[in-house]
């Protein structure tokens, strides 16, 4: 329950076989590094990987740790953080995938909910915009059905999330994977694969990289986030916990017995009493004097960036130019509506837009 929101969750972890052609009737095209495919056996359905043998609960200060015990196959564990009750941190811990039986396997991970979607689910397109897709359907063409789980996956580089009138579940990644949602409330993603044949694209290889003792496949740690809750407010909390792990913090350390405090300021810099979650900021050093700084509003609506207009350095996203000279020269397309695709003026940010600044440093050392 969250944020006054109550949803049913089952976790389970799950497999398709690989496909393989074994005889020249059968059609060509194995499951292999850059196409999923199952076999026949699993063609529309997943098989259970791993069977939950125990679990343990530790409850601290900051921190409640639920340690689920899938045998040797998987360890999973979740993390509810006290100080953002919005969400669960799920880390799994995947074994080597067995291949003795001579099948390749691809392990997905399972969330159920009571949540009715009504076959609609969105996934990210590169961690900007939500793409609504539907299952077994395309808005250009008539679909013929040929690979019910397999014709049903988008990537996933950032989130997937299932709605209903009032709740919304999503799952975040730390990486890009594969997902889909294939029935009602359910929501999967890819999280290992072993394969045994070549699927003929380049790579003239299985995937089947073995790890450090040349006998076993690799073992995989992934993390991913859950939360659901009110679907009118969920779009800025999937935003915040995307911006948390894109940028987690980082922490430097030193043996060095000099204590230096430098204050660095850009000319024209705005200052906030608070700290704003939804705008992602990326900072790259441009010479002596400057550096580029790049923001992305992650928030559902504008925002204005934190240095004021005067400063009169917008660049474009690569920063080799003055965004004025690029629009004086750009073609001026217009959409479906008859809008002009303008750049928004001065320091406003609409949602998802990403602005680039050159900024003149001031730096001293107290």
């Amino acid at each position: 329950s969250q944020n006054c929101v109550t949803t049913k969750l089952v976790l389970s972890y799950r497999y398709y076989i690989s496909y393989v052609r074994k005889t020249r009737d059968d059609p060509p095209q194995n499951s292999g590094a850059y196409v999923f495919r199952p076999n026949e056996a699993t063609i529309d359905h997943s098989l259970v990987y791993a069977y939950l043998k125990g679990a343990l609960i530790y409850e601290g200060s900051a921190v409640i740790q639920i340690y689920l015990d899938f045998g040797q196959a998987i360890n999973c564990t979740l993390r509810l953080y006290k100080s953002q009750p919005d969400n669960i941190e799920l880390e799994t811990f995947i074994n080597s995938i067995p291949v003795g039986n001579r099948e390749g396997k691809e392990v997905v991970l399972e969330v159920r909910s009571d949540i009715g979607n009504n076959d609609i689910f969105y996934t990210d397109s590169n961690g900007l915009h939500m793409e609504k897709r539907k299952l077994n359907f395309r808005e250009d063409w008539d679909l013929e059905i040929t690979q019910p789980v397999a014709g049903n996956y988008y990537p996933i580089t950032s989130a997937i999330y299932i709605e209903d009138a009032e709740r919304r579940l999503t799952i975040l990644n730390d990486r890009a994977q594969g997902g889909a949602s294939l029935s009602p409330g359910q929501i999967e993603i890819m999280i290992h694969r072993r394969t045994l044949a070549d699927d003929a694209k380049g790579v003239e290889e299985p995937l089947n990289e073995l790890d450090l003792d040349g006998k076993s496949g690799l073992r995989q740690r992934v993390r991913h986030y859950l939360t659901f809750g009110k679907k009118a407010t969920a779009d800025g909390t999937q935003r915040r916990i995307q911006n948390e792990v894109d940028q987690p913090l980082v922490v430097f350390i030193s043996n060095s017995t000099n204590e230096t405090n430098k204050n660095i300021s850009f000319v024209g810099q705005k200052s906030f009493s608070e700290p704003e979650p939804l705008l992602k900021v990326f900072m790259k050093p441009w010479n002596a004097s400057h550096i580029l700084y790049r923001v992305q509003n992650l928030a559902s609506s504008p925002r204005d960036v934190p240095i004021e207009q005067s400063l009169g350095q917008e660049r474009t996203l690569s920063g080799n130019s003055l965004m004025s000279e690029m629009m004086a020269a750009k073609l001026r397309w217009v959409d479906f509506n008859g809008t002009s695709c303008e750049n928004a003026n001065g320091t406003t940010i609409r949602p998802l837009e990403i602005k680039t600044y050159l900024l003149e440093l001031n730096a001293k050392s107290d």
